[in-house]
């Protein structure tokens, strides 16, 4: 039987890559099978200008889009860094729905942040290294 991850209804648009078309999904069921999906490194960087003191709302709505996104199976893993940037590590389909996901986040909305995304591969240094099969 295969492993199977449900996601339930997102609540914000996605835009999301189905047989060559765009297709917008609003409060959609994506059932996604384990190997289908990547793990992406995503680095939180601050926009020059934003003005963080009006920010109290929108850092709100934010960590709901983050709760709502750790529910969902989306993010795996959320960290800061010394400088207080969040890095996320999700899981998804592919980079593009990684960058639509992140988009969509309030901050990124407001002009206040934008990341930087990296697929994570598997290592394979020991297979190369030590002849291992």
């Amino acid at each position: 039987m295969k492993n199977l991850i449900a996601i339930l209804g997102l609540f914000v648009i996605v835009n999301t890559q189905l047989m060559g078309q765009t297709k917008v999904k609003i409060d959609s069921l994506e059932t996604l099978e384990i190997n289908q999906c990547i793990k992406i490194l995503a680095i939180e960087k601050d926009i020059e200008g934003a003005d963080w003191n009006s920010a109290k709302e929108i850092l709100e709505d934010e960590a709901r889009h983050v709760y709502l996104f750790y529910l969902k199976g989306y993010i795996r893993e959320i960290y800061f860094t010394e400088n207080k940037n969040a890095i996320l590590i999700l899981e998804c389909r592919n980079k593009e729905v990684a960058s639509d996901l992140l988009n969509a986040m309030p901050l990124v909305q407001k002009g206040f942040t934008r990341f930087e995304l990296m697929e994570l591969r598997p290592y394979t240094g020991f297979t190369r290294l030590m002849n291992l099969q």
